[in-house]
């Protein structure tokens, strides 16, 4: 099969959804803006300007999904907690070696590369090639800009996939051991479940089999976006950041660079020039104009500025439109912390969740993406058939391809959260009280990233708290462990003395308070307050019972 021509006649299909990531890179970038025509020729004369706003949204969109917190967890109701806690060692050591493998190819991880990709590509891909050479097991993991990534998929996945690059003279020489005549040639590495092509520039320079039997790609598309099967909705499939507000960078550059054209005219303004010819009269070759100048003109005659009070108007209502916007479909305020005034509780759970619009879909897809990609990497690595030491040096551990037998499931999970989110989870939760359970205010309100682990230092905090014995023999443990055993004495010989009263019935035995929820006040308001007169406030009330008792005394 001529693999070239397959991908040529691939890309024209795709270009519209190509044409898109490339308008979605140029604001990611923060390519120069340029007014234009009707006819999309530049416009001469016209003061530029170019907005940081694209860029500070992907950079806080990228910067926040890089702040979450990973997690795999394997699940099981076959295996033991030992053999699945095993299975999650063996998928993060994968990783770190993935990691360390594609720092020597200058990227900075597998993933941050997939969030810069599920932000503004809104596709997810990468090649697993997991082998044995030298009896030694490379975790070849090769993230993928799916910009140049070329497919077609069948009712059971990938029927083929190729990645069409552009490589350095240095980097084909390196990597497959042939020199090319120009510094740079397109390479296109194609599989399907029979073979593997290389073609570098018009020539295929190897033709191999696939050892695998399968396409040995992973992709997922960002949820977001459509998923009609419309002929021209390739472009809105796997939608980036950029979905809701991509028409409107450009016109807010367009807004302010007419308001800066007019500015900098205002310095030097264009004039109109009155007199008995009308428009026929002879204009001066220079408007006698200056600093300081003394100009005598006809009655009714002479220069007046040319009338843009309009225009400057119509400009800052165009701007404050787009700006509005603008923070509907990017960052409010609250997310660039311009807000003067404090926000309740249910406010801020408001605007969280209307930014996790935007991010929700991007963990989701990171967790699915991780998922496939875990499984094939475990596949690989049974086929292999080898035991491997994987992980950070100083710490690595043996694997062997048994251990990771059994039927299991293995899931990723995410936790981003802020301080502001955080106090007014912590406030709603306070003000459920008793009408849910402490299980359901850890694991749905605060989201807390292991519950079950909180609820056992609940549990284990509450034990000291009802007996002052728990509390003694922990300290006195904790004490041992820190080889501070003059102090650990003094601790064990007050719990011996403590437990002889009880035996002697001599302790005096108090029914302790039980621990109530964190405070009767809410770190923030449930809801925004509304005025009214101070009388109608607590403070009010006393100092109204104050007035009147002082009245009736003085009667």
């Amino acid at each position: 099969m001529d693999y070239k021509k397959i991908v040529t006649d691939k890309e024209t299909e795709l270009g519209p959804l190509f044409s898109r990531m490339d308008t979605d890179k140029d604001l990611y970038y923060g390519k120069a803006f340029e007014m234009k025509d009707s006819d999309g020729k530049a416009m001469p004369k016209v003061e530029n300007v170019t907005l940081p706003d694209a860029i500070l949204f992907a950079a806080w969109s990228v910067a926040t999904l890089m702040s979450a917190n990973q997690q795999v967890v394997v699940e099981s109701e076959v295996l033991k907690d030992k053999e699945t806690t095993h299975i999650e060692d063996f998928i993060e050591d994968a990783f770190t070696e993935i990691d360390n493998r594609l720092v020597k190819r200058g990227t900075a991880g597998l993933y941050p590369f997939l969030v810069e990709q599920g932000c503004i590509r809104g596709h997810l891909a990468a090649r697993s090639l997991v082998r044995v050479e030298k009896k030694n097991v490379i975790m070849d993991v090769l993230p993928l800009d799916t910009r140049y990534f070329l497919y077609e998929l069948g009712v059971d996945g990938f029927i083929w996939a190729a990645y069409k690059t552009q490589r350095t003279k240095a980097r084909i020489l390196s990597e497959y051991g042939i020199e090319v005549k120009n510094d740079k040639e397109t390479v296109i590495d194609a599989w399907d479940e029979k073979i593997n092509q290389v073609w570098i520039g018009d020539e295929m320079v190897k033709e191999q089999k696939n050892p695998y039997g399968y396409v040995p790609f992973v992709l997922q598309l960002v949820p977001a976006g459509s998923m009609l099967q419309d002929e021209d909705s390739i472009s809105h499939k796997g939608e980036s950041i950029f979905a809701l507000s991509r028409m409107l960078f450009p016109e807010m550059n367009k807004t302010v660079s007419i308001l800066q054209t007019l500015n900098i005219r205002a310095i030097k303004p264009p004039l109109q020039y009155e007199s008995k010819e009308g428009t026929k009269a002879k204009l001066p070759e220079k408007p006698p104009y200056g600093t300081g100048s003394v100009v005598a003109v006809d009655a009714g005659g002479g220069y007046k500025e040319f009338p843009v009070a309009d225009i400057h108007n119509a400009t800052r209502l165009f701007y404050s439109i787009f700006e509005s916007r603008l923070q509907r479909t990017t960052l409010s305020a609250t997310d660039l912390g311009n807000l003067t005034f404090p926000l309740s509780a249910v406010a801020l759970t408001k605007l969280t969740a209307e930014k996790e619009q935007i991010l929700l879909p991007r963990l989701q897809a990171l967790a699915t993406f991780q998922q496939q990609l875990s499984k094939m990497i475990i596949k690989q690595f049974q086929a292999a058939n080898i035991k491997a030491d994987l992980g950070e040096e100083g710490h690595r551990r043996t694997y062997s391809p048994k251990e990771l037998d059994g039927e299991y499931t293995i899931k990723y999970r995410y936790f981003s959260t802020s301080p502001e989110q955080n106090i007014a989870n912590y406030s709603i939760a306070n003000a459920a009280g008793n009408l849910i359970s402490d299980d359901t205010k850890r694991r749905d309100i605060l989201k807390l990233e292991d519950p079950d682990g909180e609820a056992a230092k609940c549990r284990a905090e509450l034990a000291e708290k009802l007996d002052p014995a728990i509390a003694l023999y922990r300290q006195s443990e904790s004490l041992i462990d820190e080889g501070r055993d003059i102090e650990a004495r003094l601790v064990a010989e007050r719990l011996v003395a403590l437990l002889k009263q009880r035996q002697m019935g001599a302790e005096q035995i108090t029914s302790p308070e039980t621990p109530s929820q964190p405070g009767n006040k809410a770190l923030l308001p449930l809801f925004t307050k509304g005025g009214g007169t101070p009388a109608k406030t607590e403070e009010g009330l006393a100092r109204r019972e104050e007035l009147v008792k002082g009245s009736e005394e003085g009667k």
